[in-house]
């Protein structure tokens, strides 16, 4: 071994081989974040501890989970957005509450059991199975007590009453998630009867097969779904923020999908030098493109659309919602044509 391969938590099927000197991984067709690592040769194992195989090249490793690591330090500081990662409730709606309310409501998750049937306390389980909507229920009630004005105690009491968790749980796992869609870049017709929103990180290689798909899923229904896509950089990747900021600056000129196509192509050279570069060859603006990219002007919107993805549930890249409901299946051609059937005859 050239370096340490960490451990993974959770349980699912991993899978990590060399691939001109870098890794791929899958861990149920999601990636969340990268770790650098060196291995030798190619690794398969069962993700429920330290992950072992054969040897025989040096690759780099990316670490694959289907929960977000709770927060990235970068030296002392944490970011705005790796600080509402860091919250311990992921799609949990929290806004409106102060910060000691919010803290109120973490630790009480972290002291009372889920009831989902498994052994943890609510927020490792909300942490670790974003499919538990049990986990999600009990602190969205704990939360709504305190939006309530209600104390501490009575925030906690309320997790007795059974057939309360029970309506609240059927109701979120229900309920379409409002998102903001306005402005944003969009494949079909505004008319389209559904709406696929697509949450996606420019340097995750698994988006990059998600653009694909979704694009062909917008050709196979051309009058019948549009496709629209928000901005989720993950702190991991170096380049992904910068490339989300580049996008949205050719999303102004009326280029944001010729920017994005080029940008998925061109994994590894993901410069200021090839985005102005790209953006000439657009027939763009360069001095305007380049103005803006530089005073990082669509920072803020790049931002604003990862609070949202996390306030909507988002865990990883890419995570997709048909019509405001989230999809949980793998993001490809085949798995999306059949949800997507299912939502235009349903109508929902």
């Amino acid at each position: 071994m050239g370096g340490i391969l960490p451990a993974f938590a959770g349980e699912g099927r991993l899978r990590v081989a060399a691939d001109e000197g870098r890794g791929i991984g899958e861990f149920w067709g999601r990636i969340c974040l990268w770790v650098p690592g060196t291995v030798s040769g190619t690794v398969t194992g069962t993700v429920s501890g330290a992950v072992t195989g054969t040897v025989s090249g040096t690759i780099e490793v990316m670490r694959l989970l289907m929960f977000l690591v709770p927060v990235l330090l970068l030296g002392q500081s944490v970011s705005e957005v790796s600080a509402e990662r860091a919250d311990g409730l992921p799609g949990v709606k929290v806004g409106g509450l102060t910060a000691a309310q919010k803290a109120q409501v973490l630790q009480i998750a972290k002291e009372e059991a889920c009831t989902c049937g498994c052994t943890m306390k609510i927020a490792p389980c909300l942490s670790q199975d974003r499919a538990c909507m049990r986990s999600r229920a009990m602190a969205t009630a704990v939360a709504m007590e305190f939006k309530a004005g209600k104390t501490p105690a009575a925030a906690k009491a309320v997790l007795a009453k059974t057939a309360y968790i029970d309506q609240l749980q059927t109701a979120l796992a229900n309920a379409p998630v409002a998102l903001k869609i306005a402005g944003a870049p969009s494949r079909g017709p505004a008319t389209a009867r559904l709406t696929i929103v697509e949450f996606s990180d420019f340097q995750c290689p698994f988006c990059k097969g998600g653009a694909d798909a979704l694009n062909a899923i917008v050709k196979a229904y051309p009058k019948d779904v549009r496709v629209v896509f928000k901005q989720f950089p993950l702190e991991s990747h170096s380049q992904a923020e910068i490339a989300a900021e580049a996008s949205l600056a050719a999303h102004a000129q009326g280029k944001f999908w010729e920017m994005h196509d080029r940008i998925f192509a061109n994994p590894r050279a993901l410069t200021e030098a090839n985005f102005i570069a790209w953006a000439k060859e657009f027939g763009m603006d360069v001095a305007r493109f380049t103005s803006e990219l530089r005073s990082h002007k669509y920072q803020a919107l790049v931002q604003a659309e990862t609070r949202e993805g996390l306030d909507a549930g988002v865990e990883g890249t890419p995570t997709v919602f048909l019509n405001g409901r989230p999809y949980r299946g793998a993001v490809t051609f085949e798995d999306l044509k059949p949800a997507v059937d299912k939502a235009l005859k349903s109508g929902k």
